[in-house]
């Protein structure tokens, strides 16, 4: 055998080996993208069964919120500053430790309400408008790291966004609805998880980055 067939011969087998390893390559490629969709359609299925189990607790919330006992708490006046705009807060706090915090604009309008669990239970804020509409209503479970939150958009339409921060990925479902509540769209994302070393203030509602030595 000639040299030049045995070069040629040797060219095609290095053809085919990488033409094999490309195959292989696109089979691994194409069952990882399969699995990767299989995972991402379990964790939808997931957060909108948390979602469901979170509107009822919001319900409760809201009701708890509008039938607060103002009159038998303790009452205190704070002020907070929130993105460099300072609100008067009155903190009310009922005799089983639930917590009621108003947050008044400076022009006197109520812009946001708190519901905050005794026993480090669940938080409910209600965002309002300058017109005294609702903006956003957020339900927060501080120690699983779950929250269902309801925007009212402009347009009429509502976007409705599913959180479980304990999970490292895939752990958003936001799904927008017209004002019919047809959904028009649904997307599932990552959304970042708490700062190392954060807090959370039963007094607050929130949790707290943690504090440099």
């Amino acid at each position: 055998m000639s040299t030049e067939v045995t070069e040629f011969m040797k060219r095609v087998k290095v053809i085919i080996a990488c033409l094999i390893v490309l195959v292989l390559l696109a089979l691994s490629q194409a069952a990882w993208t399969q699995d990767q969709a299989k995972n991402q359609t379990k964790q939808v299925a997931s957060l909108e069964e948390l979602q469901t189990r979170m509107k009822v607790e919001q319900a409760d919330l809201l009701g708890k919120n509008a039938h607060f006992d103002k009159a038998g708490s303790n009452v205190t006046n704070v002020q907070v500053t929130e993105n460099n705009i300072t609100y008067r807060v009155t903190v009310y706090q009922d005799k089983n430790g639930s917590i009621l915090r108003e947050f008044l604009s400076p022009d006197g309008k109520l812009a946001k309400s708190m519901t905050i669990s005794p026993g480090n239970g669940p938080v409910l804020t209600i965002t309002y408008n300058p017109d005294g509409k609702v903006a956003k209503i957020e339900t927060f479970e501080p120690f699983g790291l779950k929250k269902y939150t309801e925007i009212s958009n402009s347009d009429g339409t509502k976007t409705e966004v599913i959180q479980d921060a304990s999970l490292a990925t895939d752990n958003t479902l936001t799904i927008k609805v017209d004002a019919n509540g047809n959904m028009i769209s649904k997307e599932i994302s990552t959304t970042p998880g708490l700062p190392p070393g954060a807090v959370y203030c039963q007094n607050t509602g929130q949790y707290q980055e943690a504090k440099a030595p």
